[in-house]
């Protein structure tokens, strides 16, 4: 779809250990994502962050063992597609050049600058929130 529309280099966000997330879970995810065939992808594991929903009433996460099994499956699928890590969470398609996408994240860019914002349950539920961010629910 972004390619469709114009870009030819973007990045897609993805979390992995979710609320109640098992393995095939998450790369059902990742194999969706992958399908989109973003030239960059953020794959990190979700950590509450303080003044966040998920803070203040923490959901049951996966166990560590289920974790490890799923960041170690996660990276071997994105091998298998070509993705190389370049950074802790970030990984590029072969040949692409590290640290041209947006460092916002959740956007991808084109020559027009038109800003196309992914979706994020993390920005829902107020995972990556912060006070006063657009999207994020209020804190009191």
């Amino acid at each position: 779809m972004a390619r469709a529309a114009g870009f030819d280099n973007f990045n897609l966000d993805l979390m992995h250990g979710l609320p109640d997330q098992s393995l095939d879970d998450a790369l059902g995810d990742l194999r969706q994502a992958i399908a989109l065939n973003p030239t960059h992808l953020s794959w990190y594991q979700l950590t509450l962050e303080p003044n966040t929903v998920f803070w203040n009433q923490p959901p049951l996460l996966p166990e560590d063992d289920i974790l490890w099994d799923i960041q170690e499956a996660g990276q071997a699928l994105m091998a298998e597609h070509g993705y190389r890590q370049y950074e802790v969470s970030a990984y590029a398609q072969p040949g692409a050049r590290r640290g041209t996408t947006s460092t916002t994240g959740a956007l991808a860019t084109s020559s027009a600058s038109a800003p196309v914002p992914t979706a994020s349950s993390a920005t829902r539920t107020g995972a990556s929130c912060a006070p006063g961010k657009p999207g994020c629910p209020r804190t009191t």
